[in-house]
């Protein structure tokens, strides 16, 4: 049985979109977690608590440090799932 040309062609263009759409997933993903990571490590306590003045620099601190730990959880895990989403659909495809 001989496959007709246009399914092949739809195939490949398929292909190709989807990996495309992978790689721009991951370049988001890694991006997001990359400026998440630059910012938990430059912070400092002192710049923190400018901004939330009615707690100890400490406090503050590490309120901003675990919500960003949070995030950025949140965000890998998002885009983890987004990932292996397009992976399950495209090996079903």
């Amino acid at each position: 049985m001989t496959t007709a040309p246009f399914v092949k062609r739809a195939w490949k263009v398929g292909r190709a979109a989807y990996g495309t759409t992978f790689a721009i997933m991951l370049i988001i993903g890694l991006g997001i977690t990359l400026t998440f990571a630059v910012v938990l490590t430059t912070v400092s306590p002192e710049e923190v608590a400018k901004d939330v003045p009615h707690l100890p620099p400490e406090v503050a601190y590490t309120n901003f440090k675990a919500l960003f730990l949070m995030l950025t959880a949140i965000t890998v895990a998002l885009f983890a799932g987004g990932v292996a989403a397009m992976v399950m659909g495209g090996s079903i495809q």
